[in-house]
């Protein structure tokens, strides 16, 4: 199984490999610091796969996850994917190694993957909705991301970082 495969709350790993591929890169930030989220279990998952490490699924291992009301509306669609649109422009700065034009060919996959995702909604309206909330906030947050990056050099020295762990 790809490690791309298991990400978010039931993401567990051996410590000696997290600290082999040198932990977690930033992930949950509050807003005023949003600028500074990087690609979290992400960067792991790919980082495992290139060390050829595998990933295993375990069905005895049980989360409950609470999901507030306020999740449940389009405007936090817009907020998720946004904050998913900084975390993808991280991701590129760090893979280039320098601040990347502002287009978004590489967000394609994720359009992509938002599109088959929500084909289970039956509901032709609500569909569209999501979707193009998710791109709008998706596209909106790389944007913000990247033009930031370019007007602030210790944004860009933080996204380079060679490690996090403390």
């Amino acid at each position: 199984m790809s490690a791309y495969t298991i990400w978010g709350c039931n993401f567990s790993i051996k410590k000696s490999v997290l600290l082999e591929i040198g932990g977690f890169h930033p992930d949950g930030m509050p807003k005023e610091q949003l600028l500074y989220r990087g690609d979290g279990e992400i960067a792991v998952a790919r980082k495992i796969t290139t060390l050829g490490h595998k990933s295993l699924y375990n069905p005895n291992v049980l989360i409950h996850h609470w999901v507030p009301t306020k999740r449940m509306t389009y405007d936090y669609i817009y907020e998720w994917a946004y904050r998913a649109g900084i975390s993808s422009s991280y991701s590129r700065i760090r893979e280039k190694n320098k601040i990347p034009n502002i287009h978004f060919i590489h967000l394609l996959k994720e359009i992509r993957h938002i599109r088959i995702t929500c084909k289970v909604i039956k509901n032709k309206t609500e569909r569209k909705t999501i979707q193009n909330n998710y791109i709008k906030g998706l596209i909106k947050g790389y944007k913000t991301h990247v033009k930031a990056v370019k007007k602030d050099r210790s944004l860009l020295q933080w996204i380079l970082k060679e490690s996090y762990l403390v």
